[in-house]
């Protein structure tokens, strides 16, 4: 069947002058039939002698040796390779492929949609169902909503996925128990989200996409990364932390998710097998109490939640 799949590839790229392998996103071993037919991509265009381009992606981290070996080479026929994160530009020096860095493209020149005066409200993008989060997340918003009565509190889908909207709707009914207020926006498409988005004083989002479209229409946000370092995730997180010059905006929740090939994280945290794959949880070793840390990331995130209000992103 692969064989099959490859001969109709093969004649799709008889008149192809050149092929661009396009978009942000991971070439990564989590993402394992992605990875496999992007590679059989490049293999059949290169074989056909066509040119070809790789922009956007994250990659890495690889551990199949064999796939690996042949991505790399394939990747060194490339007349051309730009990636969106320092560690990915990294990795491909090291193996002899030359490649350059680029900011995420939707932060270029572009028409901003008229949102006007920006309103006291707090935009939040939540993609987990896990509760240090959402503890942390509810502590922070009512400490906020207890020194400003007046704000208001929207959550945004930024992806139309089921668990992003369980995610939401959990927040929300804990922000309930405090008396919170807070509206669940779904957008009927990208244009209406960055819309609502511009219209924030401040906007904190787990989600790059969120990030993204605040941060392109100057409005503040507050990073939630809590990915393990230098997981695919981490890498384009902190990639993007860097290039918006928002470092002292990050919030870091310490449930430490990762990737599912990922060794175990530095800080103590393994990963629980029973957890949906969308839920993962990793949970603190040891005896430790987790009340201090969870009362330093309150009080780190309501901080933050209160300088971004102030300050404009700077935009390299």
């Amino acid at each position: 069947m692969a064989s099959v799949r490859r001969r109709k590839l093969a004649v799709s790229l008889d008149d192809l002058d050149l092929f661009v392998l396009d978009g942000g996103g991971y070439f990564n071993e989590f993402w394992w039939s992605s990875a496999v037919a992007h590679l059989c991509e490049l293999e059949c265009v290169a074989k056909h002698g066509i040119p070809f381009v790789v922009a956007g992606p994250t990659f890495g981290v690889f551990k199949n040796a064999s796939f690996k070996r042949r991505l790399f080479a394939v990747l060194r026929k490339s007349k051309a390779i730009f990636v969106r994160d320092e560690p990915s530009l990294a990795d491909l020096h090291a193996l002899g492929v030359d490649a350059q860095v680029i900011p995420d493209i939707a932060l270029t020149s572009f028409s901003r949609y008229a949102a006007g005066q920006p309103q006291r409200k707090i935009g939040i993008v939540l993609t987990t169902t896990d509760e240090r989060i959402l503890d942390t997340m509810v502590g922070a918003i009512a400490a906020v909503s207890r020194e400003q009565p007046d704000l208001q509190f929207g959550l945004h889908l930024t992806r139309l996925w089921q668990h992003d909207l369980h995610s939401i709707s959990g927040l929300q009914k804990r922000l309930t128990k405090f008396g919170i207020d807070a509206t669940i926006h779904i957008p009927n498409s990208y244009t209406e989200l960055e819309t609502r988005l511009a219209e924030c004083s401040a906007v904190v989002s787990q989600n790059l996409h969120g990030l993204i479209l605040a941060t392109r229409n100057r409005v503040p946000v507050v990073t939630v990364n809590d990915w393990a370092k230098d997981s695919a995730h981490d890498r384009k997180f902190s990639a993007f932390v860097r290039q918006i010059g928002g470092e002292k905006s990050v919030v870091n929740s310490y449930s430490k998710q990762a990737d599912r090939r990922c060794r175990n994280d530095p800080a103590g945290y393994r990963c629980d097998r029973s957890a949906t794959p969308c839920a993962k949880r990793f949970l603190r070793r040891g005896p430790e109490s987790g009340a201090e840390l969870l009362q330093n990331r309150t009080s780190m995130t309501g901080h933050i939640l209160r300088r971004s209000r102030r300050a404009k992103p700077h935009v390299k």
